[in-house]
């Protein structure tokens, strides 16, 4: 969930002229002979965003243009180039650059909302997803970008409506049904929706994550004096979220080996309940059954009045505990320690995923009023070094501080004593 961007729509380049399979070799070698012809630009961009080489499909795109501007295929194709860039904003003016030569486009339009949606400007990307399925109404990716516009508004109901319209155009489409789980989720739904969530292993984001074990999957059935493998598959919050059912594994009378990144190791030790820890990558120890860790809830029949609750389930270790009292210690004691975390992963280079980050992280200057609190001391604990100003410690009439990043653990630590 929070490593891997969600699965899109699928954005809706021009049919090829000829078949998009054409080498790239192929027409770079037909423009060695006549550069002068837009077409055969044209197709070398399209082999080459095939091979997902954006920047020299955008500048292919670009000199097809040049010698023949009002191509709206053209258009439609550069725009994709650049989405797919980080580069948002030209997307956008290129799709409307497209859709002022042909007006009934519905892949332009389709593309246009995909792309305003990832910009945040939701009610744009609704209309031009609803011009889309005007103009063709069956149209699933349509249906299921639609759905995630809603989402993103906050009606649940309404994206769910999408989602059923796209899934019967494409039953079988892993990222409408992951989308679909997803907003069950957010309902409530959980029988549903971690049942549907199961169709994640087949989107693109995470088919070849998935570890294709002889051994079975855990459906939730009796331990049997069993071994149990639990293993992480995306990121590090999910792990940290869904570890809390680590210790109701082992109480169902399974020996558990947990694998977790090695980062988190030293914090997951503290998980009640007897166990063994795997760092990832390293060779795995028997097992009889296994089971990803966001599968978990399925295999326990997760609802809303029985979601694990036992809190803390991570905790410090003792040595590590007492570093961090005398490192804050030494700064100093105020009325009151916050501490702030900011920011997450932009990825900038995969357009879903900082469409996410754009939601969740805050500027940094947006903070900076806070500083000027009386009695208050800051703490920064940057996931990144998207705030170069905070983290190197910004400092207001003495009260604001800064660590720089440590693992996980001492995260957590630090966090826990900022009281």
């Amino acid at each position: 969930m929070s490593r891997k961007p969600r699965p899109q729509p699928q954005a809706s380049p021009t049919p090829a002229r000829e078949p998009k399979g054409c080498a790239v070799a192929r027409w770079r070698a037909a423009l060695a002979v006549d550069s002068g012809v837009a077409a055969r630009h044209y197709h070398l961009g399209t082999a080459l965003a095939e091979r997902q080489e954006f920047a020299e499909a955008a500048a292919c795109f670009e000199k097809a243009l040049l010698l023949q501007p009002d191509d709206p295929c053209a258009l439609n194709d550069l725009s994709l180039a650049l989405r797919s860039l980080g580069r948002g904003e030209a997307a956008v003016a290129q799709f409307q650059e497209a859709l002022s030569r042909r007006p009934d486009y519905p892949e332009a339009y389709h593309n246009l909302s995909i792309t305003l949606r990832e910009l945040g400007r939701l009610e744009e990307a609704l209309a031009s997803s609803n011009r889309a399925l005007e103009l063709r109404e069956a149209f699933a990716e349509a249906y299921h970008n639609r759905a995630m516009v809603f989402e993103q508004l906050g009606d649940t109901e309404a994206a769910l409506v999408c989602y059923d319209r796209a899934l019967a155009l494409m039953p079988d489409q892993p990222a409408g049904r992951m989308g679909r789980a997803m907003a069950l989720l957010a309902r409530g739904d959980f029988a549903a929706g971690w049942a549907e969530y199961e169709w994640r292993w087949q989107t693109p984001q995470l088919l070849s994550a998935r570890r294709n074990f002889s051994q079975p999957q855990w459906q939730g059935e009796a331990a049997q004096n069993r071994t149990l493998l639990i293993h992480t598959e995306q990121g590090f919050g999910d792990t940290l979220q869904f570890c809390r059912y680590v210790p109701l594994a082992a109480a169902r009378g399974f020996r558990v080996v947990l694998e977790a990144p090695a980062p988190l190791v030293r914090l997951v030790a503290s998980l009640d309940g007897p166990r063994t820890i795997v760092t990832q990558g390293e060779a795995l120890l028997a097992f009889d059954v296994h089971c990803p860790m966001m599968s978990l809830p399925l295999a326990f029949g997760t609802d809303l009045s029985n979601i694990p609750n036992s809190i803390p389930y991570l905790r410090a270790d003792e040595v590590h505990e007492h570093v961090w009292q005398e490192r804050l210690a030494a700064r100093g004691r105020a009325e009151l320690r916050v501490g702030l975390v900011w920011a997450g992963n932009p990825r900038r280079d995969i357009p879903a995923a900082a469409a996410i980050d754009r939601r969740r992280s805050v500027p940094a200057e947006h903070l900076t009023p806070l500083f000027d609190c009386s009695g208050v001391t800051f703490f920064f604990a940057p996931k990144t070094s998207a705030s170069p100003r905070a983290s190197s410690g910004y400092r207001s009439d003495g009260r604001g501080r800064g660590f720089c990043r440590d693992s996980r653990a001492d995260h957590t630590i630090r966090l826990g004593h900022l009281r």
